[in-house]
């Protein structure tokens, strides 16, 4: 949900308020979001915390020649702190060939930061290995999980990771988080997009927890038959906060 809440603000400041030229620049070009991560304060599980009107900031943090990163901050009036952010990098895509282009000169011209315009963005390395025998779930891409041009919103993919982390807990699947540690919040949450899917495809979701004594952390892999879709990482604070706070 709160990945939803993120994308409206998105949306509300490209498409009603014409941020960043982006009616003008998607004439020209599509966006597709490469990788995204959104890093949650405990604070944000608060009980009260919905008694309290909410700020949200968007900030361009990168700009490279076929690539745009944004920033996105969700805050408490109350606290000296964000409550969540999100950070997005998005590629440019020739809306014909589907491969990657330039941004327009003009766009980058107008947007690019103070230090100039980088050749490339540095997405995080990833680095996963996927298990021997992981969790699986299986999943139908339906109406709901797609944009309009039917391919799988980027947004729902963090939704069948988290699914896929209830259904293995139920199943006993992990050796660490089970069923009674599903109340625990949701720290941080990363993800990397390399391949799309769309409405009716058959995905498989596998799921693993990390060897890490120290850290609750269970890394996903997204196929599409066979094809990798994505790949992410979630970290789970170590007490139940939702019935804490």
């Amino acid at each position: 949900s709160l990945f939803f809440l993120f994308d409206s603000i998105i949306h509300f400041a490209c498409y009603k308020k014409s941020f960043l030229d982006v009616p003008n620049l998607l004439k020209e070009v599509t966006i597709y979001v490469t990788y995204s991560n959104v890093c949650i304060h405990k604070h944000f599980y608060g009980v009260s915390y919905d008694k309290h009107s909410l700020t949200c900031t968007l900030n361009v943090i990168g700009v490279s020649e076929s690539e745009v990163a944004f920033r996105l901050e969700i805050a408490n009036p109350g606290h000296n702190f964000p409550s969540a952010i999100m950070e997005i990098i998005s590629v440019s895509v020739n809306p014909v060939t589907k491969m990657r282009c330039p941004l327009p000169k003009w766009w980058v011209s107008k947007y690019k930061l103070q230090n100039g315009s980088r050749s490339s963005l540095l997405t995080p390395e990833n680095s996963m290995k996927i298990p021997n025998k992981p969790a699986e779930m299986r999943i139908k891409v339906v109406y709901s999980d797609t944009d309009r041009n039917n391919h799988t919103n980027w947004k729902s993919y963090a939704r069948f990771c988290y699914d896929s982390l209830m259904d293995a807990c139920i199943d006993g699947k992990y050796r660490k988080v089970k069923v009674k540690d599903t109340g625990r919040a949701v720290q941080f949450f990363e993800i990397w997009f390399f391949k799309e899917s769309v409405l009716g495809d058959d995905l498989n979701i596998f799921s693993w927890e990390v060897d890490n004594e120290n850290e609750n952390v269970v890394e996903f892999e997204i196929r599409n038959r066979g094809s990798l879709c994505c790949r992410a990482k979630m970290n789970l604070y170590d007490v139940d906060l939702k019935s804490k706070l």
